[in-house]
């Protein structure tokens, strides 16, 4: 199935994007976001979710339409951005209508792979095709097939210094230290290992060594359950 969806203003209630999905409408939107904060993306529609996260706000996703299997979504994508124009909507689309992918990577999956999903482990089945386990893993789930229990091939990516690096932007670089990792990585959608990673590059020491305010209570001071504060 394919999610005809649209991203809206939980402002203004207007809709500023449609898009296609066979991953769900959740996860769609946590990669949105996530891409959005990393600002490096020069489409109209992300520069604009990148600034209204900025501000603290939070879009809505909402579903348009349901495609099943082997309807002709390009077409029903472009209908509701046709739609969307033709009733004032503010969206943002740049692309053409159908452009893009339906979510699914682009692999031939043929029945004898399909079988294969969760006997073996996700890695021996990517080395087979030429894919990464992640693509292996996303084909399993989106079938609903559980994992294998072989987790011999399973292997930690590469260190983020190539095809996968991660730039973080200038706001959270220049917010380093000054809050917790934990906080700046809900803020950007970024790990937070990744973030405490950049910041012991840049030698800058963390929140908890600046302040003192680690969150561990101290033998001999009085416990702030018990403070008069808390009475």
């Amino acid at each position: 199935m394919v999610q005809i969806y649209g991203i809206y203003d939980s402002i203004t209630g207007k809709c500023r994007y449609v898009g296609k999905t066979a991953c769900g409408l959740k996860r769609r939107l946590i990669a949105h976001n996530g891409k959005a904060r990393r600002g490096n993306h020069p489409s109209p529609f992300y520069i604009w979710l990148s600034g209204y996260l900025l501000l603290g706000n939070e879009p809505e996703i909402r579903q348009l339409e349901e495609v099943a299997e082997g309807v002709d979504w390009q077409s029903r994508e472009a209908y509701w951005i046709d739609a969307m124009r033709a009733n004032g909507e503010p969206i943002l689309n740049s692309a053409t209508a159908g452009g893009g992918g339906d979510g699914t990577p682009r692999y031939k999956w043929t029945p004898e792979l399909d079988a294969m999903l969760g006997t073996v482990a996700d890695a021996v089945i990517a080395e087979m095709m030429g894919a990464t386990r992640k693509t292996v893993a996303y084909r399993r789930e989106l079938l609903g097939i559980p994992a294998s229990f072989d987790r011999t091939r399973n292997v930690r990516p590469p260190m983020q210094g190539g095809w996968n690096k991660i730039e973080l932007p200038k706001y959270i670089i220049d917010a380093l230290g000054t809050q917790p990792d934990y906080k700046l990585a809900a803020e950007s959608g970024i790990s937070k290992y990744t973030i405490g990673r950049a910041r012991k590059s840049l030698n800058i020491p963390s929140y908890a060594e600046t302040t003192g305010n680690t969150g561990v209570f101290k033998k001999g001071e009085p416990h702030p359950r018990w403070s008069k504060e808390r009475r």
